[in-house]
């Protein structure tokens, strides 16, 4: 448990951390709430979790409370009388939010008779009580005396304080504002910027100039009090800026406001800025970045200017951001996309400027990298951009033969991997074909086995006897794993799991008190139980399920059995699996990457990272059931299972 403490900085704050309560001995102490009590003293809730994240709590009858106090200080409740201006003026006082509650209902339906408490109150040396008596006077009395009061102190935060009356009044900015933009603290100037949001008046683009014209460059704090206050009238804030005489903009402070700026204004003045001589690459790029919040034509504006650019790369970045440039009618862009794309060399970046400008002849380049790159999402986006570019005739002739070539065998793992049409209808091709290498079929059945939508189509070459054998050990455990009844019987019997000779599981209560060998464990894990296919162990592993890197610190050996063996009994948050199904339909299963306007993403269980284009989704939903496969203990005997229950105990910080 911590808290940050703050100290001003500039026209807002920096923190400094400071532990109050570490839990160094129990391993499962979890803070969950912390009040100040009548007495000063901290109260915290500890919500006792032996699981650590999932759905499978098992704490619900235990937990803790903690009391943070000086030492040897008894808990007593200092008793106030309410029913008196004095007695709940120095209630109003106790850093207890409860108890400043009933003070302040108190002296609210007291009315004028506690005036004059409060007025004592107001010249209290401690700011925050000042503060505190000025609410009340501003609801017993009138805000705009409160706001006078307010006005005059000698503290920045509590004429803050002037104008958050103000604004709770619903003062018009004009009755108000102008005393405060003389105010010699940027603390008071950015409570100033702050209250013109919203406002519609006709005064409003003059004050936020006058506030504008206080930037001093460097700022941030203040800066983003500017754009707040102008974030609904950014072209009448910014041509009043401009209107200023020009020994009240400072240059730096100028650009900085452009930046943060937003509406057709503020896309003409990062035009010019963009494309200057000497700008550093850091804040090209940030500026790059603001363009990114313009809207629709403003941004344009802002960023067409680069594709005249004498810097190549410039220009490479004005096509990433504009639309509607067609490089392939332009001889000179097309080249310079081109030139780009070869220094890129086996950088996966050149995917996304190949995929923006569609820059025609890449499909044979586009080839080359699926099969350099390998079973990875770089690879499987290489292979969709080269389908979508119209490459499948020229991937299907490599493909198409007896004898492949390594290369071709690369190909065809890559192949597999997509889920585009014209990926599935080679693969189709290439399985119904004697005249194709076997390993090709394979790559091409496991490949189509990996989507539910075409398990109906893989039954029904098996039951012709077209599916070739090797396949058959490959697709077995996914198709007898069907959700659909007649499919999974039919699999039963055309694909019968293979006969162990493995001895059922004892209860979990003798497996926890069994000890294995944290060696063995390890070859394992890496190895039959295929662990590393989707967990992280240090450096080693795909990132697909949670990592198990400190693993050893996080579950008991009993959670380590039941996760194992039960993966959906308490799924891990961010972990949880997700089917999404085109309009196609295709069907992918994976954990959820990220979803947006623009579509989804889902990894599946090979870490591979699949897009779906929302105007592609049919839908998509959460699961039940883990990622994780529950028949891990058909891979590997108990022994084994200690084992590697072993080696994972030993994986901690």
């Amino acid at each position: 448990m911590r808290a940050y403490v703050t100290a001003a900085q500039g026209a807002g704050y920096s923190a400094k951390i400071e532990n109050l309560a570490v839990g160094e001995i129990d391993k499962w102490f979890r803070p969950a709430d912390v009040a100040t009590a009548p007495d000063g003293s901290m109260f915290v809730t500890d919500w006792y979790d032996p699981g650590v994240g999932g759905h499978n709590m098992q704490d619900l009858e235990r937990g803790r409370l903690f009391r943070l106090a000086p030492e040897g200080s008894k808990y007593t409740v200092p008793k106030y009388d309410l029913s008196t201006a004095s007695g709940a003026v120095a209630a109003l006082k106790n850093p207890c939010n409860s108890v400043r509650y009933m003070a302040y209902q108190a002296l609210l339906k007291m009315g004028k008779s506690a005036q004059g408490e409060l007025l004592a109150l107001s010249k209290d040396p401690n700011p925050r009580m000042r503060a505190r008596s000025l609410w009340l006077l501003a609801r017993i009395d009138s805000a705009q005396a409160a706001l006078g009061i307010a006005a005059g102190d000698s503290d920045p935060n509590v004429r803050t304080v002037g104008i958050r009356l103000a604004r709770r009044a619903g003062m018009a900015t004009k009755d108000y504002l102008p005393g405060f933009l003389k105010d010699p603290s940027v603390v008071v100037l950015r409570e100033a910027a702050l209250a013109l949001r919203e406002d519609r008046s006709e005064q409003m683009p003059g004050y936020w100039a006058e506030l504008a014209s206080r930037f001093d460059g460097e700022d941030r704090w203040y800066l983003e009090a500017l754009g707040i206050g102008a974030m609904d009238r950014w072209s009448d804030c910014l041509t009043a800026y401009a209107g200023l005489p020009k020994d009240r903009i400072v240059p730096d402070a100028a650009r900085l406001i452009a930046w943060r700026g937003r509406g057709s204004v503020a896309s003409s003045m990062l035009g010019p800025w963009l494309g200057a001589e000497g700008v550093g690459a850091q804040e090209r790029q940030a500026l790059l970045r603001a363009t990114d919040f313009l809207s629709g034509e403003d941004r344009q504006r802002a960023l067409r200017g680069l594709l005249e650019n004498k810097d190549s790369a410039l220009v490479i970045e004005g096509l990433m951001r504009i639309d509607g440039i067609d490089v392939n009618e332009d001889p000179r862009l097309a080249e310079l996309v081109r030139e780009r794309v070869k220094k890129l060399g086996s950088d996966p970046s050149q995917l996304k400027l190949i995929q923006r400008t569609k820059i025609r002849g890449m499909g044979e380049h586009l080839l080359e990298l699926a099969t350099a790159w390998g079973a990875s999402t770089q690879a499987l986006q290489a292979m969709d951009l080269a389908l979508e570019t119209g490459a499948s005739e020229l991937l299907g002739k490599e493909l198409m033969v007896q004898d492949p070539s390594e290369r071709a065998v690369a190909l065809s793992k890559a192949l597999a991997l997509s889920n585009r049409k014209e990926a599935i209808e080679l693969q189709k091709k290439l399985l119904e074909s004697d005249k194709v290498a076997k390993s090709v079929r394979v790559e091409s059945a496991v490949g189509l086995g990996r989507n539910k939508s075409h398990h109906a189509y893989l039954m029904d070459l098996a039951k012709a006897d077209r599916l070739p054998g090797e396949s058959k050990s490959l697709l077995g455990p996914t198709l007898r794993a069907s959700d659909n009844t007649q499919i999974q019987q039919a699999a039963e019997q055309l694909f019968p799991m293979v006969k162990t000779s493995q001895k059922p599981l004892p209860p979990l209560e003798e497996l926890v008190k069994k000890r294995g060998n944290a060696g063995n464990g390890k070859s394992v894990y890496f190895a039959a139980a295929t662990c590393s296919q989707c967990h992280m162990v240090g450096t080693e592993g795909k990132n697909v399920g949670p990592s198990l890197t400190e693993i050893g610190n996080k579950l008991t050996r009993e959670a380590m059995y039941v996760s194992i063996l039960a993966p959906s009994a308490g799924i891990s948050h961010n972990y949880e699996a997700y089917t999404a199904r085109t309009e196609d339909g295709e069907v992918i299963t994976g954990l959820l990457v990220s979803k947006t306007a623009q579509g989804v993403v889902i990894k599946d269980s090979k870490g591979i990272e699949r897009t779906i284009a929302a105007g592609d989704l049919a839908e998509i939903q959460k699961q039940e059931k883990s990622l994780m496969p529950e028949n891990l203990q058909e891979l590997i005997n108990e022994q084994e299972l200690v084992d590697i229950v072993e080696y994972l105990m030993t994986l901690r910080k």
